[in-house]
């Protein structure tokens, strides 16, 4: 077994990899999940001119005005700007001009990007020569009508009022809806505060869902019924290998594209777990740039109501690593102090996880007194690995299993999965 090995982390910033050591005698046990080998520009083009449940994007965008294309924001690892060149190619044959796209970073109630990561994300040459927009959830909406589970539903007015929605985004594992990418996009993405609001406010109390899963998942219909009033008629969504970058991509009708996609996902991400290990690493990579979203890391435990199937054992030791490369980041609901904020130990969909157990947090970017205003008291910690791999040592004298899920925002309980029929 290795006394030493590395993990991914810094997602678009760097991509480095952090090296991990481990005292002499201790079991480490490195769970990867299935992965897949990076696309290839040509490959990216011949997908995208296979859309499923749709025609091709250069017929369905003839005779149309304008075009307004969504965009996830840095807390997805999606390559928008490997991507965007296609669908600009695509709306100029069909007739629409350059002047006439906009840009709609759908960000929900996040932070607004600025020029460096509007770079990142869509590549200086679009950032120069396109309208580029965030998403603001407190003004400039309007209302698509009431949805059953929601009410009445407030949508970007510049996303609703363009004549061809076109979007791209990531297909990542969810602790709410099963996957993201698809019609989460548009709700929560490009939605008011109230909207938002209203989805996530019974997510406190439990897990409304289990990670990996959609089908009959109740909050992936309100996200699909709120596209569907919107209009989203075509959308990319995109699926990663363990170091961040795109392995698979489908596109088309929002519904059938990303169901396309989720099936790609479970077999890319799908993962051989350990159960009842003394130790388990969680690595928030790729969705690592803020803290906030470290729980994102807990993504491969998926079964968290049965004892059983839990990673770490009572007693054992959760290590979550995020390289939080721009600190705190921005969360308009979920925030200390905003009105959704729920402390993560008696967060309905965490606390059965955390209770009993020893958590120990390496984030690099941001205070202990953050960390303390999110996590209990009693959570450690950490800006470098060696304090924490002596801490431990003090949690665990005589030795210790270890698991290490080198990219676990991303992986999946294979047996979880197939324990719902969705397995690979």
């Amino acid at each position: 077994m290795p006394r030493s090995l590395t993990i991914p982390w810094r997602m678009w910033y760097g991509r480095e990899a952090l090296a991990l050591d481990w005292p002499e005698g201790w079991e480490v046990d490195v769970r990867p999940m299935a992965d897949a080998p990076a696309l290839s520009d040509e490959e990216v083009a011949a997908l995208l001119a296979q859309p499923d449940g749709s025609p091709p994007l250069a017929e369905l965008a003839r005779g149309r005005r304008d075009c307004c294309i969504l965009v996830d924001d840095l807390t997805r690892p999606t390559p928008a700007s490997r991507i965007v060149p296609h669908l600009l190619r695509e709306l100029r044959a069909a007739g629409i001009a350059d002047e006439d796209v906009t840009f709609v970073v759908a960000n929900a109630v996040h932070g607004a990007l600025k020029r460096p990561a509007l770079d990142k994300k869509l590549g200086p040459e679009v950032c120069d020569r396109f309208v580029v927009m965030r998403h603001d959830a407190h003004r400039n909406l309007v209302p698509v009508g009431d949805v059953p589970g929601i009410g009445e539903v407030l949508v970007n007015r510049f996303v609703h009022a363009a004549d061809l929605k076109v979007a791209v985004t990531g297909v990542m594992p969810h602790f709410m809806c099963g996957f993201s990418g698809g019609a989460k996009i548009v709700m929560p993405g490009a939605c008011g505060l109230e909207t938002v609001a209203r989805t996530h406010e019974h997510t406190v109390e439990g897990p409304p869902a289990r990670v990996g899963v959609v089908e009959g998942n109740a909050m992936r219909r309100l996200m699909e019924e709120c596209a569907a009033r919107v209009g989203l008629e075509f959308c990319v969504n995109c699926v990663f290998n363990s170091e961040g970058a795109l392995s698979a991509l489908s596109c088309g009708a929002p519904g059938p594209s990303h169901a396309v996609a989720v099936a790609e996902a479970r077999r890319t991400y799908a993962t051989d777990v350990l159960y009842g290990a003394d130790v388990a690493v969680f690595n928030a990579f790729p969705k690592d740039t803020e803290f906030i979203q470290a729980m994102a890391a807990l993504n491969v435990w998926a079964d968290r109501g049965d004892a059983g199937r839990a990673l770490v054992r009572p007693g054992g030791s959760i290590v979550a690593i995020t390289a939080c490369s721009e600190g705190l980041g921005v969360h308009g609901l979920i925030e200390y102090g905003r009105r959704q904020f729920v402390r993560r130990d008696r967060h309905g969909s965490f606390r059965g996880m955390l209770a009993g157990r020893n958590l120990l947090l390496l984030a690099p970017n941001v205070s202990t007194s953050t960390v303390h205003l999110y996590y209990p008291p009693e959570a450690l910690h950490f800006r470098e690995w060696g304090p924490l791999r002596r801490a431990l040592e003090a949690f665990h004298p005589q030795g210790a299993r270890v698991a290490v899920y080198p990219t676990s925002a991303l992986q999946l309980d294979r047996a979880a999965l197939a324990l719902t029929g969705q397995g690979t």
